[in-house]
């Protein structure tokens, strides 16, 4: 099963980004995305979730396979 991360990047530093919610839903994970420093990124929840997965704690920055911005038109892929 698949799950959405909807997180919110930090706008003065885009390595720190907050978790805003989880749904199983992914139009739902795009309908609360607010603006354009919201993402949406998917799970698989077998996986376990890597250490960069943070909130509002500087990470390192890894490519999140999958995970956009739908503010952004989509197509920008998330850099957290």
């Amino acid at each position: 099963m698949i799950i959405w991360i909807i997180g919110k990047v930090n706008h003065d530093n885009v390595q720190e980004w907050e978790i805003i919610g989880i749904t199983n839903d992914k139009i739902k994970a795009e309908i609360a995305c607010k603006d354009e420093n919201y993402f949406i990124g998917p799970v698989e929840i077998t996986e376990n979730i890597p250490n960069t997965f943070c909130t509002i704690f500087p990470c390192e920055q890894i490519n999140w396979p999958n995970a956009y911005y739908p503010k952004k038109g989509g197509e920008e892929y998330a850099n957290c």
